[in-house]
């Protein structure tokens, strides 16, 4: 029996030289999702994936940093963000960067400080950063429905987790 060097390429040898086993089929002909993807490209697509994610993070940033001014030139808030509420706002940031999800916008806290918003379809989410250091996430469903709650430090990465399971469930 030989072994097409285009299969060998793809699959272990071992796939290949027993196509009849249902368990080999399987993997031959690949999941609901395709054929099975070289190891190389699989790494090359996460690559690609978190670098586009990191990218996105370093623009948020960037408008992160230059939002003090904005909100200063605007003249609508009482008070603009301060250093606190940057701060904090940037460690949300970080905890984004092992999540799917993205923020729509980084903007100025009408209550003055940071506010970091999600939009999914019709639900809705944001963690507010106060310039006083307090941390709020708030999740607004479909029907309007309202949940909040205070965060700390250490509960960003869990209050980020709470927000992207709710926003990424498919809308009923």
């Amino acid at each position: 029996m030989t072994v097409s060097s285009t299969a060998s390429t793809y699959y272990p040898r071992e796939i290949v030289r027993n196509p009849l086993d249902s368990t080999t089929r399987r993997l031959v002909r690949g999941s609901f999702y395709g054929p099975r993807a070289r190891p190389d490209q699989r790494e090359q697509e996460i690559r690609e994936t978190v670098l586009r994610k990191v990218e996105n993070i370093r623009l948020l940033r960037e408008r992160l940093r230059e939002l003090p001014g904005r909100a200063a030139a605007l003249g609508m808030y009482d008070e603009v963000p301060n250093e606190v509420a940057i701060g904090r706002a940037s460690l949300v940031l970080d905890a984004l960067v092992g999540f799917t999800l993205n923020p729509d916008r980084v903007v100025a806290s009408a209550e003055g400080g940071v506010s970091v918003v999600f939009f999914s379809g019709p639900r809705r989410a944001s963690v507010e950063c106060l310039n006083s250091g307090e941390i709020t996430a708030a999740i607004v469903a479909e029907d309007g429905q309202v949940t909040a709650w205070e965060v700390t430090r250490r509960s960003i990465y869990a209050a980020v987790d709470q927000i992207c399971g709710q926003l990424e469930q498919p809308a009923r």
